[in-house]
């Protein structure tokens, strides 16, 4: 499946606001590529999802995550 110039990683999922900013956060916070996406299984390893309440991300496992990703 392609969107865009590059293959999807993952096929299109919904996901909760709070996953989606972590993702976002984890990329801006980390300088990685605007146009890579955590699939919902990797940001279930790094973002630990909290009850009323705000996310806590694991920038280095998302680091590691995304280097192993990208090559």
């Amino acid at each position: 499946m392609f969107f865009g110039r590059a293959p999807a990683r993952f096929k299109p999922v919904v996901i909760c606001e709070q996953c989606n900013s972590a993702d976002a956060t984890a990329k801006r916070k980390l300088g990685l590529r605007k146009d890579f996406s955590f699939s919902p299984l990797e940001m279930r390893q790094f973002v630990r999802a909290t009850p009323h309440g705000f996310h806590h991300i694991d920038y280095d496992l998302a680091l590691r995550i995304y280097t192993n990703a990208v090559g």
